[in-house]
C-alpha cells in the first residue's frame, strides 16, 4: 500500500512530511525513488527538499530568500517549453497561473510568484500549508462534529462564491483538495483553517468572456468520479457553479459521516447511485444529525441541478443558520432518475451495468473510511485572516523563453514486436491464458494475435523492456464476432521499476473512451482516472504511446492524453483484454538513436 500522505495523480501543496524518506524531513533535491531531475533554479527561491509528485510534475518545499517566508514550488515538469507538443500543456499552466494571480481569498491557496526556468520548466510559488488535507484529517480523527462539518463548508463556499465571481468554476471539489492549515486555539469552532487548492481544473465559464483562457479540449471529462455533478459526465461544456455545489455536497456528506457519498470499487457503483434512487441520506451513518444538515446535503446532492441550492448564499445562510435560510430547503429533493438534460441517462447506466465493467479509479473510491469515533475534537480558534498580495506583487507569467532547446528525441526504425513466423509469433511473450496468434488469413493478416477474457478475469501478455524512453505503435481491433459485441476493457500496460503499473485502454462509457490510470505495486489504483472521448463508435483504433525521459503520452485516432509523470522508468510492456476478444496487430516498437 502506498503512502497515504501522497497524492501521484495531482501536484498539490502536500503536509511536509509527505513523501519524505524521513518522517518530517523533506527529501533531498534530487535524491529519492526514481528521481532524475534536478529542481530548477528559480530567482530569489531556495528549494528544500521534495514534498510530493504528480502526473504533471513535482512540488517542492523551498524559501523565498529576502523575505525568509516558507513556500510551495509546483514545477511543471512533463512537459517544457520546446517541447513539439508543449503549447498547450504550456497555456494550461499559464491559464492556472493568471487564475490564482486574480485570487486573492483567506480560504484559497495564494500564488506569489510564476514564471518558465531556465531549463524550460515552468513554475508556481505558492503559499505553504503546514497541515494535511481533509480527507486525511478524516482518515485520522474520524467525522467532524456536525458544527464543524458545517463551518469548513460554510468557509469553503465563500471560496468557491469568491472565485464565481471572477468567472471561475473549480470543477474537482473534493476533501482532497481542501487542505487545512494548522491554528493555535484562540477561540472559534475550527482548529484550522480550510483552503481551496489545486484549480488545475478550473475554467472561465461562459459568462466571462475569458474565452482566451478555455485550453482544455471539447468534450473533454475532468475531474473525479465520486464527487462529479451528474452534468459533468452528460456536458462537460455546460457545466456552472451548481456543479462545484454538488463536489460541496460531497464533501460536507463526507465530513459529517467518515465516508464518501458515492463509494463503491467501480465505476458502475458510481455512476448507478447518481443516476438512480434519491440523494444518500447522512444519518444512515452517523445517527442525530439535525434537519438542517440532513436537507442541507441532500439538496446539494440533487442529481439535477435545479434542484440545488441555486447560489453559495444559499448554502452559507443554511450552515449558518440565518433567520429564515431552511425555508430555501423546502425545495422538494428530486429524484435522480434519470430525467432531463443533466441527469446521467438510464442508456448510460444500462450500458455500463450489463457491461460488468469494473474500473477502481481515484483515493476517495479505494480508500478505508475512517472510523467514526465518539467525539472528534472541537479546538477553538479565531476567524482566519487572509493573506493578501498588493497589485504590484501580483505574479507575472512571461512568454516561454525562445532560447531554450527543444528536449525532443529522435526515435529509431521502428521493430516489430510479433513474428511473421507464425510458429513463433508469440515468441519473446510470456503468455496468458486466452491469447494465440491469428490464423493465417483472417482478414488478410498474418501477423497479429488475438485474445479473449471474460468478464470477470483480464488475461494478458507481456514482455520485457530492454530500454525505458520509447515509441509504441500499433491497431487494436475488436475481436468480436457482430457489431454488438466489443470486447469490455482493452489496451496496454506498462510495468514500471517500482513495481507500480500504467493502464492505457480503450472502454465504452455510452461511446468509446481512451482512459489511463495508474496503480501501485499493491495493486490499487492511485490518483484520478483520466478519460477522454474518443467521438466515434469503431472496431478498429491506431494507437501511439510514447515515453520519453520518464513522461507518458498516449494517443488514439489523434486524440491524445496530457503528459503524465512515471515514477520510475517501464521495464515490461503488456497487452490484455477484459469480457471479450481482440486483436492486436503491427506492434512495433522504436528507441531513440
Amino acid at each position: 500500500m502506498s503512502d497515504p500522505n501522497l497524492d501521484p495523480d495531482k501536484t498539490r501543496v502536500l503536509p511536509p512530511d509527505a513523501g519524505a524518506t524521513t518522517p518530517g524531513v523533506p527529501t533531498p533535491p534530487g535524491t529519492g525513488s526514481g528521481s532524475r531531475r534536478a529542481p530548477p533554479s528559480i530567482p530569489d527561491v531556495e528549494i528544500e527538499g521534495e514534498l510530493g509528485r504528480g502526473g504533471m510534475g513535482i512540488v517542492y518545499r523551498g524559501r523565498q530568500t529576502y523575505i525568509n517566508r516558507t513556500v510551495a514550488i509546483k514545477v511543471l515538469t512533463a512537459v517544457r517549453s520546446g517541447d513539439s507538443d508543449a503549447d498547450q500543456y504550456i497555456a494550461r499552466f499559464q491559464r492556472e497561473a493568471r487564475i490564482l494571480a486574480g485570487l486573492s481569498h483567506p480560504h484559497i491557496v495564494g500564488c506569489f510568484q510564476a514564471g518558465v526556468a531556465a531549463d524550460g520548466c515552468c513554475y508556481l510559488v505558492m503559499e505553504f500549508i503546514d497541515g494535511q488535507n481533509l480527507w486525511q484529517w478524516i482518515r485520522d480523527q474520524g467525522a467532524l462534529p456536525e458544527a464543524q462539518a458545517l463551518r469548513v463548508t460554510a468557509d469553503i463556499a465563500r471560496a468557491l462564491s469568491y472565485a464565481q465571481e471572477q468567472g471561475i468554476i473549480h470543477r474537482d471539489v473534493k476533501p482532497e483538495n481542501i487542505l487545512l492549515q494548522r491554528r493555535p486555539s484562540q477561540g472559534g469552532v475550527l482548529p484550522f483553517t480550510p483552503k481551496l487548492v489545486d484549480l488545475g481544473l478550473a475554467r472561465p465559464n461562459r459568462a466571462s468572456g475569458a474565452a482566451a483562457m478555455q485550453v482544455t479540449m471539447p468534450g473533454m471529462v475532468m475531474g473525479t468520479p465520486s464527487t462529479m455533478a451528474p452534468e459533468q459526465f452528460d456536458d462537460p461544456e455546460g457545466v456552472d457553479h451548481r456543479a462545484d455545489i454538488y463536489g460541496l455536497g460531497c464533501v460536507l456528506y463526507h465530513a459529517l459521516t467518515g465516508r464518501p457519498a458515492y463509494g463503491g470499487t467501480s465505476l458502475v457503483d458510481i455512476v448507478s447511485s447518481k443516476a438512480a434512487g434519491p440523494p444518500p441520506d447522512p444519518r444512515q451513518l452517523t445517527p442525530g444529525l439535525s434537519p438542517r444538515a440532513v436537507e442541507l446535503v441532500r439538496s446539494m446532492l440533487a442529481c439535477k441541478r435545479e434542484g440545488r441550492p441555486q447560489s453559495y448564499q444559499e448554502v452559507i445562510d443554511i450552515c449558518e443558520g440565518a433567520p429564515g435560510a431552511r425555508s430555501v430547503m423546502r425545495r422538494p429533493v428530486p429524484s435522480s432518475g434519470g430525467v432531463g438534460k443533466y441527469a446521467i441517462t438510464g442508456a448510460l447506466v444500462a450500458a455500463i451495468v450489463a457491461a460488468g465493467w469494473w474500473w477502481i479509479d481515484g483515493a476517495s473510491m479505494t480508500a478505508t473510511p475512517a472510523p467514526t469515533v465518539e467525539t472528534a475534537p472541537a479546538v477553538e480558534s479565531t476567524p482566519a485572516v487572509a493573506t493578501t498580495l498588493p497589485p504590484s506583487a501580483q505574479p507575472v507569467v512571461p512568454e516561454a523563453a525562445a532560447t531554450v532547446t527543444s528536449t525532443s528525441l529522435e526515435f529509431g526504425e521502428p521493430q516489430a514486436l510479433f513474428s511473421a513466423d507464425f510458429q513463433r509469433r508469440l515468441a519473446g511473450w510470456d503468455v496468458g491464458t486466452g491469447w494465440a496468434p491469428e490464423e493465417e488469413g483472417d482478414e488478410g493478416v498474418s501477423e497479429g494475435v488475438s485474445g479473449n477474457a471474460s468478464k470477470a478475469q483480464a488475461s494478458r501478455i507481456t514482455r520485457s523492456l530492454d530500454k525505458p524512453d520509447l515509441r509504441l505503435t500499433g491497431v487494436i481491433t475488436s475481436g468480436a464476432a457482430d457489431a454488438n459485441g466489443h470486447f469490455r476493457e482493452a489496451g496496454v500496460i506498462l510495468t514500471l521499476a517500482d513495481g507500480s503499473t500504467q493502464w492505457i485502454k480503450l472502454l465504452k462509457l455510452g461511446e468509446w473512451n481512451l482512459a489511463v490510470l495508474g496503480k501501485d505495486a499493491a495493486g490499487v489504483v492511485q490518483g484520478d482516472t483520466k478519460f477522454e472521448k474518443l467521438g466515434r463508435d469503431d472496431r478498429q483504433w491506431r494507437m501511439l504511446i510514447t515515453v520519453r525521459n520518464r513522461t507518458l503520452i498516449a494517443e488514439v485516432d489523434g486524440v491524445r492524453t496530457d503528459p503524465l509523470l512515471l515514477s520510475a522508468d517501464p521495464i515490461a510492456l503488456s497487452l490484455f483484454v477484459l469480457g471479450g476478444a481482440v486483436a492486436v496487430r503491427d506492434l512495433a516498437i522504436a528507441h531513440p538513436r
